[in-house]
């Protein structure tokens, strides 16, 4: 029993050198006053438990140990969407992002000040027509200027938003001018819904804000077809009047 005894503290010795020798293998620093406590708890534990439970139980509590310890000096670093910004904000710091975010700043505020002068301009440069002459182009399609537009010219490969009255002999079947339209002028899709052809010829020198009276032939409407509609009918063979607005121009999104 004494000899037990004596035994232990050098036990505990050796194991002691153990730990210290195996936390420098593992890349841990010497024992602080933080982490004394938790370490003669494992040099207790080993006291009390066979050698091979007690190096195993080692090896575990200095893995866990190690992750605490790079948890610690691990530092969550910040999401953004700006690549620009944050690589500024790291080469000048806040200054840096400070001074790009007033670079965006001044864009948007450029490009809301351009909208309203373009705004300001198509209305400005509205204006109604009287005793507008009526115009027959090479196709047969007929048309009577009733507003000249002040806006954004239509062109191939832009939005064109249209508001429309659709009449077959003063009758109108369909009514599409609280709601408008908006159609890809200069694509490869099919006239849709009320449309045909010959809207598609006479929004080709309109601009934004302009109104239009359109007689259009049967060959450039529905042709031997007619079309079906929920309020009305446009026969096979008729010739259609449009009352057509082109409300807004703009570049479709990339």
């Amino acid at each position: 029993m004494l000899a037990l005894q004596s035994i232990q503290p050098c036990v505990r010795k050796v194991q002691s050198a153990d730990f210290h020798h195996a936390s420098r293998l593992n890349g841990l620093k010497t024992p602080s006053a933080r982490t004394s406590r938790s370490r003669v708890v494992v040099v207790r534990a080993i006291d009390d438990k066979p050698s091979g439970s007690a190096d195993a139980d080692l090896g575990t509590e200095l893995k866990k140990m190690k992750a605490m310890e790079d948890a610690k000096k691990r530092v969550r670093k910040a999401d953004s969407t700006d690549p620009i910004a944050t690589a500024l904000t790291r080469r000048f710091g806040m200054a840096g992002g400070v001074a790009w975010l007033g670079v965006l700043t001044f864009g948007v505020v450029s490009e809301q000040l351009k909208t309203r002068r373009e705004t300001f301009v198509a209305e400005r440069d509205t204006k109604e027509v009287t005793n507008a002459k009526e115009v027959t182009t090479a196709s047969g399609l007929k048309y009577v200027d009733k507003v000249v537009g002040g806006g954004e010219m239509v062109g191939p490969g832009l939005l064109v938003g249209v508001s429309y009255t659709l009449s077959v002999d003063g009758t109108v079947v369909l009514d599409a001018s609280r709601r408008p339209q908006i159609i890809l002028y200069g694509g490869k899709k099919a006239p849709s819904g009320g449309l045909c052809a010959g809207v598609f010829e006479a929004l080709a020198d309109m601009r934004a804000g302009a109104r239009r009276i359109i007689t259009v032939p049967p060959e450039l409407a529905f042709g031997d077809l007619g079309l079906d509609l929920p309020a009305g009918k446009v026969p096979p063979g008729a010739t259609v009047e449009y009352d057509l607005t082109v409300q807004r121009v703009s570049i479709p999104p990339s």
